[in-house]
């Protein structure tokens, strides 16, 4: 990421910073991050639970946090291992609302990849990373796909699912996994339908937009040209799918830089560019995150039981 990139041209970068620009993309990514809340209370919403948007932000900004400070999305594991009390509905059904907004997040990212690449000009530089990320995306894309289609519209695949679970876990764990996956299926039917799927597609090309503006926000406090925020920034959130850093250090930064150079930007300028868009990406969150691990939730445990389904 970091190579050949001189480290004395970056000192004089810090005095072009605009703090005014800095503060819109903050409150810029604020609305978005409100937009991804409104989606997952309304996908609980839709699962069964009775938890209000307030108390839904417990859970999501702590898993934001979570992911960005340990390995292996500890985050999206927290969300339906640890809340379900709070949220009032099974851990089988909260996975169900991840898979349905990683499904959205990947379907809108590919999509403003391949829209942005139209627009990069001739003689940019090298497009040999697009290849790996459109791979990678593409194929969890694909797999989210089929896999909900195969478990949801097939309905043999209950009965073979049970029985090959039974047969390698036991008759007692294979029937409390295959609960859990019933709950799943369930969940995935009543996200399914028409008019919520225009709902979840439009806050999640609302949400992405947004956070472009929150990279070309960023860019004009720097004084770079805005040409490739949006490549940028599908780029770098496509790249997050491949093994990295807690944080996404690393892999988020190398592909939003590669986004970058290929407007002819320099190598300097756009590590930069993207480790400040990163770190305005992440320091808002994980603090918002860690605040509220530290904050009791004003919800009744056992509230929460006397609504779980």
């Amino acid at each position: 990421m970091f190579r050949d990139v001189n480290w004395r041209i970056l000192d004089s970068y810090w005095f072009t910073v605009n703090p005014v620009f800095i503060v819109a993309a903050i409150m810029v990514l604020g609305i978005d991050y409100f937009l991804r809340l409104l989606r997952w209370h309304w996908m609980l919403r839709l699962a069964g639970s009775s938890i209000g948007l307030k108390d839904c932000a417990r859970p999501f900004f702590i898993g934001f946090a979570l992911n960005n400070l340990l390995p292996l999305r500890a985050g999206d594991i927290a969300r339906v291992v640890s809340f379900g009390d709070l949220i009032g509905i099974s851990g089988a059904r909260i996975l169900g609302t991840l898979v349905t907004e990683r499904l959205f997040d990947l379907l809108v990212l590919l999509t403003m990849l391949g829209v942005s690449l139209a627009w990069v000009p001739a003689g940019g530089d090298t497009l040999t990373w697009v290849g790996p990320i459109w791979t990678t995306a593409g194929a969890g894309l694909l797999g989210l796909v089929c896999g909900s289609l195969v478990l949801v519209t097939i309905p043999d695949v209950s009965t073979a699912l049970s029985w090959l679970l039974r047969y390698m876990l036991g008759e007692h764990l294979g029937q409390r996994v295959m609960h859990r996956v019933i709950q799943l299926r369930s969940t995935l039917v009543l996200l399914g339908n028409p008019r919520a799927l225009g709902g979840f597609i439009a806050l999640s090309i609302a949400a992405w937009v947004l956070e472009g503006f929150v990279f070309a926000l960023v860019f004009l406090a720097l004084e770079r040209d805005t040409a490739g925020a949006w490549l940028a920034m599908a780029a770098g959130n496509l790249g997050t799918l491949l093994p990295g850093a807690p944080g996404h250090f690393g892999t988020f930064d190398f592909f939003a830089m590669q986004g970058l150079m290929a407007f002819n930007i320099e190598q300097d300028s756009a590590a930069f560019t993207v480790v400040f868009v990163h770190l305005i990406l992440w320091v808002p969150v994980t603090l918002v995150g860690l605040v509220l691990i530290r904050v009791a939730p004003h919800h009744s445990t056992k509230k929460a039981d006397e609504h779980r389904p």
